[in-house]
């Protein structure tokens, strides 16, 4: 692994004026946030002689705040020519420094003394000084700092000393070491410990552990292995008195090489890196380094090769420097020409224990004449480095470096898999590269392939996971089954380097890479299901399309039928022939005509066997089609006036598209419905059941659950009436729906509001007497006959009369009950509500409903009220004066003979909003019976809301649009056609501030759902609700772009030809509102049925003033035209 290395800072270490060697010394702290730097050359105060200077050190701190260095101290020599700052070395924590002036002359000329030097955090405090021992010996050459707790020693270098040597001509050279007595003194710990021969220069370079129990001592001109050859030799304190030399000495290689220039121990001092800067392994004066291991015994060690400088006259391993565990070692070698003559570098390993071996991981470059590598020092984990150049022609520099990871780059490539196959990921298919030389440590998943799997050990694998160098071979990708194409799939990766992110290092690659798939086709079989199909003999010919349920992978072959064969049998499993005429193929459709077999009898069954083969050009599949045909009777035909009596008749389904769909129903007798069910339940005394039975079954479109039929009442009534003798309205007749049951049971089917399901009855074209059947039947719920939520809604049923007379009474629990005291016939009982009075604040009017024999205490907790409670309209403000005399503030409700009701208000609120039946807002209101008029008044009192309350025969035209008006204000248009046409006018008004444009869209259903572009079903509060809702496909032309002025109303004929259920919207100032709450960004409905038809706009976001006049339309419908029949007023 190898990473950059930059310099810490902005801020650089430069000496003051030339030739001072500021840099000459270096020494970091142990976490690298302080650096001593020597300048023993460095003419302090204009008094330099015979070329030697006072010499200087400055101290330096690592702002992380403000990621800087700062100057915490220059320490100085102002009266001698000592070249303070020889030597420098800081304790671990950085808190303790040593600094060698080697030519001080207080014990003889030049013989050298150490100085010593505590941070107190805001100065560097004396702490004393050791002088040499005799003059010339130069003491303070080489010094090591080692603080163990309150353990302080120092071991001082004295390469001239003549130690204990008599008559010698050249210095021997000495170490001493010293310990701090924890006040004022330093006491040598142990005796001199003197070079081995005469000019062996011991002491010219000197290293301590971390703890200061091994001292290493560098003697360059020792001649034991050759002339100036050096040596190194490593030391014990013994605990007690004396230090006992640890194994044999380590000599330098061969002669001339100086070995011992440099030393460092490891913090635990099992291991030493030793400088021979004249060694030429690699050229005359190249240089070189060697670290040796304690063999815990005996002996020192070799650990890998000799590292060798790279080019000649390097001087490399002039400086040396180990991290506190030995696994790094830093090299000088400040005559190197790398980057310039003289430059000089500092190369890093690393010990690769796997390999045995040495690995380069920096190669620091001076520039040009810096002579960089003059000095190192390795922080405790070897990731920042101090080093120094003298600088011959200049002042001399120093630099703290650090690690930098640069980021590595991966590769784009393309994949090519055979269909149905896989592909397991090599690290090899992420193009790995790195400039740093590291590793290849994992792969990001930066985005996922759009099709296909993409899977680690079986798991599916997530945006942005990490995979592991390690688990790439893991990694698997599989297409889809049978899918194939040229750039198929694709993802995109980041590579990641084991260079780590320590000062600022990248080891991600920040542009992600893509792998594109190739999967190469191969011919797939079709996959085919087989087809069932059951009809009666009954049943119009129909056909079969044999392709339909088989498929081929291949989207480039042609599917065709090949080798069709048939056979027939019969109930008992008889083989029998097929009629001529009964089937017939005619390329992939099969055409079945039921007919052929209409001599079955009642329940009788046929079933056909049509096999075939699918045939893709290639290979082919085997497939059939099951095909039952059942005998049955022959339904009685019934003649009407409307339609042919030989044709069904047709009832229209409008929620199943937002195009009318239409189905065919049966009509039939009512004892030929029930001839083989007696019905079991008699009917009540008065009613009259209708001798015409409608029997159909529908299908829903998917997503749907119920549906809302309408269907003419002309023919289904049968022989029933509703009228009088002279042929007007009787309006105590009413009708009731049954439905008949599998058994003949009848159950009513007329309208329940609890359930908002049931037949309601419609006077579509203003004659006072019902037309129209409205029926509401739920999938598997009310009215569906085979009680199973399939998407089918079977429902054999008819209407009766009974004539009633109903009337109000007033509760002793307050609610008013609608029945006829002596006659309980299940009829849905059509009430009208008409405003009478308006009150201050606008006000929501709504009713809960009990049914016969239920205690009004289940409407009295929120829970329970709210599952009953139904909005009938809001009122307008008081005092608004923008309602027009042509707005109809009425509302109709439908409520069972023998069930109760009670009015509410809710001021300036809605139902949804209520947390608590004590809310200020809501109260229940009062109603009184007027027995004279048959009717009720609800409300009353000075300043509140009041309503009249009365009975009506059938509800008109205007009424069966807004019979979907409770959940959220809506028009229903879907008993008519699009060929139809419905005439009125159209009645606006406005009190407020900012312009609304108001619209229609169509919805699916009561909830809102809309269809967007896809084909897709969104209800209110999806994403992408707006864009479908307002899409031009689901606008109503007729009812767009509808505004008023501020303060005026206006009233504008329409003409309509559409099918459908519409919502309103409006768009106000920058805003678009709509009358589901969920599909507005307050979550509130900005729409409120103001009575029939007629709508309120609440403007502002929020809720605003909540009171719905700052747009009010309303819808007066004045006519109808049937598409085959004339208009009628």
């Amino acid at each position: 692994m190898t990473t950059s290395w930059q310099p810490l800072g902005s801020t650089t270490f430069d000496g003051a004026a030339n030739s001072e060697e500021f840099g000459s010394s270096v020494s970091v702290s142990a976490n690298g946030s302080r650096i001593a730097i020597g300048a023993p050359k460095r003419d302090t105060n204009g008094s330099s002689a015979g070329g030697f200077a006072q010499g200087s050190v400055e101290i330096y701190e690592w702002d992380e705040a403000n990621s800087q260095w700062a100057n915490i101290g220059t320490l100085e020599e102002t009266t001698s020519q000592d070249e303070l700052g020889t030597s420098v070395s800081l304790s671990a924590d950085g808190n303790w420094l040593v600094v060698g002036a080697p030519y001080n002359d207080s014990e003889g000329t030049s013989s050298g003394r150490i100085r010593t030097y505590q941070w107190n955090n805001e100065a560097w405090t004396h702490r004393g000084d050791i002088p040499g021992e005799t003059g010339a010996e130069r003491s303070g050459s080489s010094v090591s700092i080692a603080a163990n707790g309150d353990n302080i020693y120092i071991a001082i270098g004295s390469p001239f000393s003549k130690g204990d040597l008599s008559n010698q001509k050249t210095s021997s050279g000495q170490v001493r070491i010293f310990k701090w007595d924890g006040n004022s003194a330093w006491d040598q710990l142990g005796n001199d410990i003197n070079g081995e021969s005469n000019s062996d220069f011991s002491g010219t370079s000197v290293s301590l552990s971390a703890d200061g129990s091994r001292v290493a001592i560098g003697a360059p001109s020792n001649d034991e292995n050759g002339s100036n050859s050096g040596h190194v030799r490593i030391y014990e304190w013994d605990g007690n008195s004396a230090w006992d030399k640890l194994g044999n000495d380590i000599n330098g290689e061969s002669s001339i090489d100086y070995s011992g220039t440099s030393v460092s121990l490891s913090a635990d001092g099992s291991r030493v890196a030793i400088g021979a800067p004249k060694n030429d392994g690699n050229g005359s004066n190249s240089g070189h380094v060697r670290i040796y291991e304690w063999d815990g015994n005996s002996a020192w060690d070799q650990l890998g090769n000799d590292i060798n400088g790279e080019s000649s006259s390097d001087y490399s391993g002039t400086s040396v420097s180990l991290s506190a565990d030995g696994s790094r070692v830093a090299i000088g070698a400040p005559k190197n020409d790398g980057n310039g003559s003289d430059s000089g570098h500092v190369r890093i390993y690393e010990w690769n224990g796997g390999e045995e071996a040495w690995n380069l991981v920096a190669d620091i470059d001076g520039n040009n004449g810096d002579q960089l590598g003059t000095a190192v020092s390795l922080s405790e984990d070897g990731k920042a480095i101090g080093a120094g150049g003298i600088q011959a022609n200049g002042p001399g520099i120093a630099r703290l470096y650090v690690s930098h990871n640069n980021a590595p780059a991966g590769t784009d490539n393309n994949i090519t898999i055979n269909e149905d196959g896989s592909h397991t990921f090599a690290a090899s298919d992420f193009g790995f590269t790195d400039t740093d030389g590291n590793n290849l440590s994992a792969v990001i998943i930066a985005s996922l392939p759009e099709a296909g799997s993409l899977k680690l050990n079986g798991t599916a694998v997530t945006a942005n996971q990490s995979i592991t160098a390690a688990d790439i071979t893991s990694l698997v990708f599989s297409p889809a089954a049978d899918a194939n194409g040229t750039g198929y799939a694709s993802f995109t990766f980041q590579v990641q380097d084991n260079g780590g992110t320590a000062n600022g290092g990248v080891d991600t690659d920040p542009s992600p890479n893509t792998i594109t798939f190739n999967v190469t086709g191969a011919n797939d079989a079709p996959v085919v299901t087989a087809i069932t199909s059951n009809k009666t003999e009954d049943d119009t010919s129909y056909s079969i399309d044999l392709l339909a349920t088989a498929s081929d992978a291949d989207s480039s072959d042609s599917l065709a039928v090949a080798n069709p064969s048939a056979a027939a049998v019969d109930g008992n499993n008889n083989s029998i022939s097929i009629p001529s005429g009964a089937l017939s193929l005619s390329g992939q459709n099969l055409t079945v005509d039921p007919n052929a077999f209409d001599n079955l009898d009642n329940g009788e069954s046929v079933v056909i066997t049509y096999s075939y083969d699918v045939s893709d050009g290639n290979t082919s599949t085997a497939n059939s089609a099951t095909i039952t045909i059942t005998g049955v009777d022959d339904p009685a035909v019934i003649t009407g006036s409307s339609s042919d009596s030989t044709q069904p008749q047709e009832i229209q389904d409008p929620q199943a598209t937002v195009a009318q769909t239409s189905f065919q129903a049966t009509l039939v007798s009512t004892n030929t419905v029930t001839n083989q069910l007696a019905i079991q339940a008699a009917l009540a005394t008065g009613i009259s059941l209708s001798n015409v039975a409608i029997d159909f079954e529908l299908t829903l479109e998917e997503g749907l659950d119920d549906v809302n039929a309408t269907i003419p009442l002309a023919e289904l009534l049968g022989d029933l009436t509703l009228t009088n003798t002279d042929g007007k309205r009787n309006p105590n007749k009413h009708l009731i729906y049954y439905s008949i049951d599998s058994t003949g049971n009848l159950s009513p089917l007329s309208y329940d509001p609890l359930t908002g399901a049931g037949a309601r009855f419609y006077d579509t074209n203003n004659d006072g007497i019902a037309d129209l059947l409205s029926l509401k039947l739920i999938d598997g719920g009310f009215g569906d006959k085979d009680g199973i939520k399939n998407g089918v809604i079977v429902d054999p049923s008819t209407p009766a009369v009974v004539e009633i007379n109903p009337a109000f009474t007033q509760q002793a629990n307050g609610f008013l009950r609608v029945s006829d005291s002596t006659d309980a016939a299940p009829v849905a009982l059509a009430l009208k509500a008409s405003l009478i009075a308006r009150s201050s604040p606008a006000t929501t009017i709504g009713y809960v409903i009990l049914n016969a024999g239920e205690e009004a205490s289940i409407v009295n907790n929120l829970s329970g009220f709210k599952e009953r409670a139904t909005t009938l309209f809001t009122t307008l403000e008081s005092d608004d004066a923008i309602a027009d005399h042509d707005m109809r503030f009425e509302r109709d409700l439908l409520l069972r003979n023998g069930q109760s009701v009670r009015f509410f208000a809710i001021t300036d609120g809605s139902l949804a909003e209520l947390s608590s039946l004590s809310d200020s807002r809501f109260s229940f209101l009062d109603n009184t019976v007027h027995a004279d008029t048959g009717t009720a008044s609800i409300g009353g009192g000075s300043g509140r809301v009041s309503f009249e309350l009365s009975l009506q025969s059938d509800q008109n035209l205007s009424a069966l649009i807004a019979q979907e008006q409770t959940v959220a204000p809506l028009l229903d248009f879907t008993a008519f056609s699009e060929t139809d046409t419905i005439t009125g006018a159209i009645i606006q008004a406005r009190e407020a501030e900012h312009d609304a444009i108001t619209g229609f869209y169509r919805v699916l259903n009561t909830s809102g759902s809309v269809r967007a572009a896809d084909g897709s079903l969104l209800t209110p509060g999806d994403a992408g609700y707006a864009a479908a809702a307002l899409r031009d496909a689901n606008q109503v032309a007729t009812f767009s772009d509808l505004s008023v002025a501020d303060g005026q109303s206006t009233s504008t004929d329409f003409s309509l030809q559409d099918s459908g259920t519409f919502a309103p919207f409006a768009q106000v100032n920058g805003h678009t509102f709509f009358a589901f709450a969920e599909a507005n960004a307050d979550g509130l409905s900005h729409f409120r049925s103001l009575g029939t038809n007629l709508f309120g706009l609440e403007d502002q976001l929020g809720g605003g003033d909540l009171d719905f006049d700052d747009h009010i339309i309303g819808f007066n419908i004045s006519g109808l035209t049937r598409s085959d029949q004339a208009a009628v007023a």
